[in-house]
């Protein structure tokens, strides 16, 4: 988490389809690196822009993902 680039995903992969969750990681909100700027598809807002934190404390079940091979 701590080396999240513009692109990464952050996932929470468990649980049904109305908990499972990803936002996309777009930049560091602080130097400190307790939050970042994200987008995010909630539903009955749409797609947010704002700050998050997901992923960051320990034990959180959201994990970084780095997508692959996109042109």
């Amino acid at each position: 988490m701590s080396q999240l680039k513009k692109g990464d995903v952050i996932i929470d992969a468990i649980g049904s389809n109305t908990t499972r969750h990803v936002v996309i990681f777009e930049k560091w909100a602080d130097s400190a690196h307790t939050a970042y700027w994200a987008y995010e598809q909630r539903g009955g807002y749409g797609t947010d822009y704002r700050t998050r934190s997901y992923g960051l404390s320990s034990g959180s079940e959201y994990k970084a993902y780095r997508p692959k091979n996109i042109a």
